[in-house]
């Protein structure tokens, strides 16, 4: 059967995922009423990548809740074409922005525990989503937290063969310098620090317009510090962030010894989900985010 025969489209959807080629629709089944989710890469040499990651994406398919279950999948000569299931929630930075400043802690640490649970099913099974980003956490009306957009995911271990290029902003060193046999829970953990600094900041650290410098300011740099950012806080998102900093381009240095250094980074990081989860609720505890509190800056 082919997909038009079996669905029907009810609207084109928005860009939000961040994709750069091919389109995304909401669809329904026109025999069962269920809704989807549609996305369709036509398939020519600028489109590779963007084929490539939807194939992948297809591989994972999930019968838990808060994770994708793929409905269909095509791969066609000219296109390929994935239906998810479809969810009526919102990405977290929006639900962040209409949460009220002193209710934000609170809504934060009930999000952050049911992520939790999504991340371990994955991890306990070598699964790393690798584009864990504010627009890949959904909440439903209900609270519920959804995580979507598996395309870029890695289950260990894995081939070094892959043409995937990861975004800049969330991805870890070891996923930007292309060294996926390291990749583990701590990279997933990395771009969720980065996600909660973006959340609190209200823009990405290390920014820059030419992705070249963007780039080379993400692997020489630490996270760096923000007035929104309360100093326990910061700490903590510091070591979800932790990486060497690189003081010579990592392209000129043996890939072996490369390794070694994003590894000594990599081992910086929490190495457990429910400790960074305590360091968290405590923090937060203390006096929320903002130096504006008393005593912030006191010792």
């Amino acid at each position: 059967m082919e997909i038009s025969d079996k669905y029907k489209i009810v609207n084109p959807l928005g860009n939000h995922q961040g994709r750069k080629f091919g389109s995304l629709f909401l669809v329904e089944d026109k025999s069962t009423g269920e809704r989807g989710v549609m996305k369709v890469v036509p398939k020519s040499n600028q489109t590779a990548v963007a084929v490539e990651r939807l194939q992948g994406e297809a591989s994972f398919d999930f019968d838990v809740a808060g994770l994708p279950k793929i409905l269909d999948f095509y791969d066609g000569e000219n296109e390929v074409i994935l239906i998810r299931n479809y969810i009526d929630a919102e990405p977290i930075l929006d639900r962040y922005s209409t949460t009220k400043k002193r209710e934000r802690h609170i809504f934060l640490c009930e999000t952050l525990k049911k992520l939790g649970i999504l991340l371990d099913h994955l991890h306990k099974q070598s699964i790393y989503h690798c584009d864990i980003k504010p627009g890949n956490i959904l909440l439903d009306a209900k609270g519920n937290v959804h995580l979507i957009d598996f395309g870029l995911a890695i289950q260990q271990p894995i081939a070094q063969t892959r043409k995937l290029l990861f975004p800049l902003g969330y991805a870890a060193p070891e996923l930007l310098l292309n060294h996926l046999s390291l990749v583990d829970h701590r990279t997933d953990y990395f771009a969720l620090g980065i996600t909660m600094w973006r959340l609190y900041s209200g823009k990405l650290p290390l920014a820059h317009a030419n992705p070249s410098i963007f780039t080379n300011l993400q692997l020489t740099h630490p996270l760096p510090e923000s007035d929104e950012i309360r100093r326990s806080m910061q700490q903590i998102l510091a070591k979800m962030c932790a990486k060497h900093s690189f003081k010579v381009p990592p392209n000129s240095m043996p890939q072996d010894e490369v390794a070694i250094k994003l590894k000594e980074g990599m081992d910086q990081r929490y190495s457990s989900y429910n400790n960074f989860l305590r360091d968290f609720q405590e923090a937060g505890n203390k006096g929320l985010f903002t130096k504006r509190y008393p005593g912030d800056n006191q010792g």
